[in-house]
């Protein structure tokens, strides 16, 4: 009786298994390494994230003072009971101001 799966007279039998033999540990290797810096690159990510919500919450509180303060001095000036002209000279002073400061 003859065997269908002679593995020592199959040559296309034996270079599928030193095939195997390579590309497995190969495999295993590469999925380990993807996972590993996968996780090394979530973590920069995340803290990139981070640095930029705390930017841009630094960047909205400075303009919202700003804002704020211009308003005290609208209000101050509007409350108070100087002449005309010397209310416009505030004004082109603190629109002066302001220009400077969002330049």
């Amino acid at each position: 009786m003859r065997r269908w799966f002679s593995f020592r007279r199959d040559l296309g039998l034996q270079l599928f298994a030193l095939y195997l033999l390579l590309i497995i540990p190969f495999l295993i290797t590469l999925l380990v390494f993807n996972w590993l810096i996968g996780v090394r690159i979530r973590d920069d990510v995340q803290a990139s994230d981070l640095s930029l919500a705390q930017s841009i919450s630094q960047e909205v509180d400075i303009s919202i003072a700003k804002a704020l303060s211009t308003y005290r001095v609208c209000q101050l000036i509007r409350g108070s009971s100087m002449p005309t002209l010397r209310k416009w000279k505030m004004y082109s002073m603190l629109f002066s101001t302001l220009h400077l400061m969002l330049i």
